[in-house]
């Protein structure tokens, strides 16, 4: 059902971990992929948690994990996922400065100064 909060649930009723294993390691079996359990799936929402939540602390709260060094370990970021952080930075960066009209006298735009100098 929509709306329950819960990734995996049964008529809007949480799933244990021994059901969630179970079904996962049957669609698996299925698929023909070989089985990797369901460890892989702490990594992936700890990712996420990091990515959405912006920090270790939401991936914590995520996990469940007292260990700072263990929620790195589980939501380490890729290269992608670090260029996509640093391009939603810059496009903050300049929706804020269009929509301030922030002009400082200390400041020189490159490009100004590239177009100039050709």
């Amino acid at each position: 059902m929509k709306g329950n909060g819960y990734v995996f649930h049964l008529e809007c009723s949480p799933l244990n971990y021994g059901t969630i294993q179970v079904n996962y390691r049957g669609a698996q079996r299925k698929s023909e992929i070989p089985y990797t359990g369901t460890h892989i799936l702490r990594h992936g929402m700890a990712k996420l948690a990091r990515k959405v939540g912006g920090g270790l602390d939401a991936v914590m709260a995520m996990t469940g994990h007292k260990d700072i060094k263990l929620a790195d370990h589980y939501s380490k970021c890729t290269e992608d996922d670090q260029k996509e952080v640093a391009e939603a930075v810059m496009k903050h960066i300049r929706e804020k400065r269009s929509e301030e009209d922030i002009t400082a006298s200390n400041v020189i735009s490159l490009f100004s100064k590239r177009s100039a100098t050709n």
